[in-house]
Protein backbone atom coordinates (compact mmCIF):
# COMPACT_ATOMS: atom_id res chain seq x y z
CA UNK A 1 0.00 0.00 0.00
CA UNK A 2 2.84 2.37 0.88
CA UNK A 3 4.64 1.50 -2.33
CA UNK A 4 1.50 2.21 -4.38
CA UNK A 5 1.08 5.56 -2.59
CA UNK A 6 4.67 6.55 -3.43
CA UNK A 7 4.18 5.59 -7.06
CA UNK A 8 1.09 7.82 -7.24
CA UNK A 9 3.02 10.74 -5.75
CA UNK A 10 5.82 10.36 -8.31
CA UNK A 11 3.32 10.13 -11.16
CA UNK A 12 1.45 13.24 -9.96
CA UNK A 13 4.69 15.22 -9.74
CA UNK A 14 5.69 14.24 -13.27
CA UNK A 15 2.22 15.08 -14.56
CA UNK A 16 2.32 18.46 -12.81
CA UNK A 17 5.73 19.26 -14.33
CA UNK A 18 4.55 18.21 -17.78
CA UNK A 19 1.39 20.36 -17.56
CA UNK A 20 3.39 23.31 -16.24
CA UNK A 21 5.85 23.05 -19.15
CA UNK A 22 3.02 22.93 -21.68
CA UNK A 23 1.38 26.08 -20.27
CA UNK A 24 4.68 27.97 -19.72
CA UNK A 25 6.67 26.71 -22.71
CA UNK A 26 7.72 30.10 -24.09
CA UNK A 27 8.80 31.31 -20.65
CA UNK A 28 10.89 28.18 -20.02
CA UNK A 29 12.54 28.41 -23.45
CA UNK A 30 13.48 32.06 -22.93
CA UNK A 31 14.94 31.25 -19.49
CA UNK A 32 16.93 28.36 -20.97
CA UNK A 33 18.29 30.57 -23.78
CA UNK A 34 19.35 33.27 -21.33
CA UNK A 35 21.07 30.72 -19.09
CA UNK A 36 22.90 29.14 -22.05
CA UNK A 37 24.14 32.53 -23.26
CA UNK A 38 25.46 33.50 -19.80
CA UNK A 39 27.15 30.15 -19.17
CA UNK A 40 28.18 29.24 -22.69
CA UNK A 41 31.93 29.42 -22.06
CA UNK A 42 31.68 27.39 -18.85
CA UNK A 43 29.60 24.70 -20.56
CA UNK A 44 32.07 24.50 -23.47
CA UNK A 45 35.02 24.14 -21.10
CA UNK A 46 33.21 21.45 -19.10
CA UNK A 47 32.29 19.62 -22.30
CA UNK A 48 35.88 19.66 -23.59
CA UNK A 49 37.22 18.46 -20.26
CA UNK A 50 34.64 15.67 -20.01
CA UNK A 51 35.33 14.50 -23.56
CA UNK A 52 39.09 14.44 -23.02
CA UNK A 53 38.75 12.45 -19.79
CA UNK A 54 36.10 9.98 -21.08
CA UNK A 55 37.04 9.73 -24.75
CA UNK A 56 37.07 5.92 -24.97
CA UNK A 57 33.81 5.60 -23.03
CA UNK A 58 32.07 8.08 -25.35
CA UNK A 59 33.34 6.32 -28.49
CA UNK A 60 32.05 2.96 -27.23
CA UNK A 61 28.67 4.52 -26.42
CA UNK A 62 28.45 6.20 -29.84
CA UNK A 63 29.38 2.99 -31.65
CA UNK A 64 26.75 1.06 -29.70
CA UNK A 65 24.09 3.67 -30.50
CA UNK A 66 24.96 3.63 -34.23
CA UNK A 67 24.74 -0.16 -34.33
CA UNK A 68 21.36 -0.14 -32.57
CA UNK A 69 19.95 2.68 -34.74
CA UNK A 70 21.40 1.99 -38.19
CA UNK A 71 18.31 2.99 -40.14
CA UNK A 72 17.81 6.16 -38.10
CA UNK A 73 21.46 7.18 -38.54
CA UNK A 74 21.21 6.47 -42.26
CA UNK A 75 18.08 8.64 -42.49
CA UNK A 76 19.69 11.51 -40.54
CA UNK A 77 22.84 11.35 -42.67
CA UNK A 78 20.84 11.42 -45.92
CA UNK A 79 18.61 14.27 -44.74
CA UNK A 80 21.66 16.27 -43.67
CA UNK A 81 23.27 15.66 -47.08
CA UNK A 82 20.10 16.69 -48.94
CA UNK A 83 19.72 19.90 -46.87
CA UNK A 84 23.35 20.99 -47.35
CA UNK A 85 23.29 20.11 -51.05
CA UNK A 86 20.06 22.04 -51.60
CA UNK A 87 21.42 25.12 -49.82
CA UNK A 88 24.69 25.22 -51.80
CA UNK A 89 23.10 24.55 -55.19
CA UNK A 90 20.43 27.20 -54.53
CA UNK A 91 23.14 29.74 -53.72
CA UNK A 92 25.27 29.13 -56.81
CA UNK A 93 22.22 29.05 -59.11
CA UNK A 94 20.73 32.27 -57.65
CA UNK A 95 17.77 30.22 -56.33
CA UNK A 96 16.89 29.12 -59.89
CA UNK A 97 18.00 25.53 -59.27
CA UNK A 98 18.83 24.78 -62.88
CA UNK A 99 21.87 23.98 -65.05
CA UNK A 100 23.82 27.04 -66.19
CA UNK A 101 24.26 25.55 -69.70
CA UNK A 102 21.24 23.46 -70.71
CA UNK A 103 18.70 24.69 -68.13
CA UNK A 104 17.97 21.24 -66.65
CA UNK A 105 15.72 21.84 -63.63
CA UNK A 106 15.28 18.37 -62.04
CA UNK A 107 17.13 18.92 -58.77
CA UNK A 108 18.51 15.37 -58.49
CA UNK A 109 20.42 15.97 -61.76
CA UNK A 110 22.30 19.07 -60.53
CA UNK A 111 25.89 19.26 -59.27
CA UNK A 112 28.65 21.76 -58.47
CA UNK A 113 31.20 22.42 -61.23
CA UNK A 114 34.68 23.98 -60.98
CA UNK A 115 34.58 26.63 -63.72
CA UNK A 116 38.36 26.63 -64.26
CA UNK A 117 38.75 22.88 -63.77
CA UNK A 118 40.91 21.28 -61.12
CA UNK A 119 38.07 19.65 -59.18
CA UNK A 120 39.72 16.24 -58.94
CA UNK A 121 42.97 17.77 -57.72
CA UNK A 122 41.18 19.88 -55.09
CA UNK A 123 39.18 16.95 -53.74
CA UNK A 124 42.34 14.86 -53.57
CA UNK A 125 44.39 17.51 -51.76
CA UNK A 126 41.65 18.45 -49.28
CA UNK A 127 40.27 14.89 -49.00
CA UNK A 128 36.75 15.99 -49.90
CA UNK A 129 33.81 13.81 -50.84
CA UNK A 130 30.61 15.39 -52.15
CA UNK A 131 29.18 16.24 -48.69
CA UNK A 132 32.52 17.60 -47.44
CA UNK A 133 32.82 19.72 -50.61
CA UNK A 134 29.41 21.33 -49.97
CA UNK A 135 30.37 22.01 -46.35
CA UNK A 136 33.77 23.36 -47.42
CA UNK A 137 32.04 25.83 -49.77
CA UNK A 138 29.75 27.01 -46.96
CA UNK A 139 32.60 27.27 -44.45
CA UNK A 140 34.73 29.34 -46.86
CA UNK A 141 31.99 31.84 -47.64
CA UNK A 142 30.93 30.46 -51.04
CA UNK A 143 34.06 31.26 -53.09
CA UNK A 144 33.78 32.18 -56.76
CA UNK A 145 34.81 29.99 -59.71
CA UNK A 146 31.96 27.55 -59.02
CA UNK A 147 28.66 27.09 -60.78
CA UNK A 148 25.75 24.68 -61.05
CA UNK A 149 25.65 22.20 -63.94
CA UNK A 150 23.69 19.03 -64.52
CA UNK A 151 25.74 15.83 -64.44
CA UNK A 152 25.60 15.51 -68.24
CA UNK A 153 27.07 18.97 -68.84
CA UNK A 154 29.53 18.57 -65.96
CA UNK A 155 30.90 15.23 -67.16
CA UNK A 156 30.77 16.39 -70.78
CA UNK A 157 33.56 18.84 -70.00
CA UNK A 158 35.74 15.96 -68.78
CA UNK A 159 36.54 14.72 -72.27
CA UNK A 160 39.04 11.91 -72.14
CA UNK A 161 41.79 12.40 -74.72
CA UNK A 162 43.97 9.30 -74.93
CA UNK A 163 47.72 9.75 -74.88
CA UNK A 164 49.11 8.64 -78.28
CA UNK A 165 52.20 7.26 -76.51
CA UNK A 166 50.13 5.24 -74.02
CA UNK A 167 48.68 2.19 -75.75
CA UNK A 168 46.65 1.24 -72.68
CA UNK A 169 44.66 4.48 -72.71
CA UNK A 170 43.87 4.00 -76.40
CA UNK A 171 42.72 0.41 -75.75
CA UNK A 172 40.58 1.51 -72.78
CA UNK A 173 38.92 4.21 -74.87
CA UNK A 174 38.16 1.72 -77.65
CA UNK A 175 36.82 -0.86 -75.16
CA UNK A 176 34.52 1.78 -73.70
CA UNK A 177 33.09 2.46 -77.18
CA UNK A 178 32.65 -1.28 -77.86
CA UNK A 179 30.94 -1.87 -74.50
CA UNK A 180 28.58 1.10 -74.86
CA UNK A 181 27.67 -0.11 -78.35
CA UNK A 182 26.97 -3.63 -77.09
CA UNK A 183 24.78 -2.65 -74.12
CA UNK A 184 22.87 0.00 -76.11
CA UNK A 185 22.27 -2.31 -79.12
CA UNK A 186 24.50 -0.01 -81.20
CA UNK A 187 22.17 2.97 -80.66
CA UNK A 188 24.63 4.78 -78.33
CA UNK A 189 21.71 6.28 -76.41
CA UNK A 190 20.60 6.40 -72.78
CA UNK A 191 18.14 3.58 -72.02
CA UNK A 192 15.99 5.95 -69.95
CA UNK A 193 15.83 9.41 -71.55
CA UNK A 194 17.39 8.70 -74.97
CA UNK A 195 20.33 11.11 -74.55
CA UNK A 196 22.71 10.56 -77.50
CA UNK A 197 25.71 12.62 -76.33
CA UNK A 198 28.52 10.07 -76.28
CA UNK A 199 30.58 11.83 -73.58
CA UNK A 200 27.50 11.88 -71.31
CA UNK A 201 26.95 8.11 -71.43
CA UNK A 202 28.04 5.73 -68.69
CA UNK A 203 27.54 2.18 -67.43
CA UNK A 204 24.82 1.43 -64.90
CA UNK A 205 24.23 -1.62 -62.69
CA UNK A 206 20.56 -2.47 -63.31
CA UNK A 207 20.11 -4.05 -59.86
CA UNK A 208 21.73 -1.11 -57.99
CA UNK A 209 24.59 -3.30 -56.76
CA UNK A 210 27.46 -1.27 -58.20
CA UNK A 211 29.10 -0.53 -54.83
CA UNK A 212 29.09 -4.20 -53.86
CA UNK A 213 30.45 -5.17 -57.29
CA UNK A 214 33.35 -2.73 -56.99
CA UNK A 215 34.14 -3.94 -53.46
CA UNK A 216 34.31 -7.58 -54.51
CA UNK A 217 36.02 -7.10 -57.89
CA UNK A 218 39.16 -5.19 -58.84
CA UNK A 219 38.00 -2.92 -61.67
CA UNK A 220 40.18 -0.14 -63.01
CA UNK A 221 38.39 0.54 -66.30
CA UNK A 222 34.83 -0.77 -66.46
CA UNK A 223 34.71 -0.82 -70.28
CA UNK A 224 37.81 -3.02 -70.49
CA UNK A 225 36.54 -5.28 -67.70
CA UNK A 226 33.25 -5.82 -69.55
CA UNK A 227 35.03 -6.77 -72.76
CA UNK A 228 37.37 -9.19 -70.97
CA UNK A 229 34.44 -10.86 -69.19
CA UNK A 230 32.44 -11.28 -72.40
CA UNK A 231 29.80 -8.64 -71.61
CA UNK A 232 28.03 -10.09 -68.52
CA UNK A 233 24.35 -9.35 -67.90
CA UNK A 234 23.11 -6.85 -65.32
CA UNK A 235 24.36 -3.67 -67.04
CA UNK A 236 22.74 -0.97 -69.12
CA UNK A 237 23.71 2.35 -70.67
CA UNK A 238 22.44 5.53 -69.00
CA UNK A 239 23.45 9.16 -69.25
CA UNK A 240 25.13 10.65 -66.18
CA UNK A 241 21.91 12.47 -65.26
CA UNK A 242 19.86 9.28 -65.11
CA UNK A 243 22.69 7.32 -63.46
CA UNK A 244 23.31 9.83 -60.65
CA UNK A 245 19.62 10.68 -60.37
CA UNK A 246 18.89 6.99 -59.85
CA UNK A 247 21.59 6.84 -57.16
CA UNK A 248 20.34 9.95 -55.33
CA UNK A 249 16.68 8.95 -55.64
CA UNK A 250 16.84 5.52 -54.01
CA UNK A 251 17.37 3.41 -57.14
CA UNK A 252 14.65 5.04 -59.29
CA UNK A 253 15.49 7.58 -61.99
CA UNK A 254 13.54 10.84 -61.45
CA UNK A 255 12.25 10.46 -65.04
CA UNK A 256 10.33 7.38 -63.85
CA UNK A 257 9.34 8.74 -60.45
CA UNK A 258 5.82 10.18 -60.15
CA UNK A 259 7.09 12.80 -57.67
CA UNK A 260 8.89 14.50 -60.56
Amino acid sequence: MVYFYKECLVFNRKLHRHNYYLTHRDLELSRANEYNKKHRQQKCEYSRKYHSEHKEKILVRMKKYRNQNKYRMRYIKKKNYDDVRHFVISYYSDNLNNCAICGESIFKFLSIDHINGGGTKQRKNLKLNSLKLYRWLMKNGFPEDYRVLCFNCNMGYMKFVPNPKDKRSIVNRENRRISIGHYSNQTFKCACCGCAKYDSLTFDHINNDGAEHRRNTVIRYIGTWLVKNNFPSGFQILCYNCNMGKFLNGGICPHNDQKY
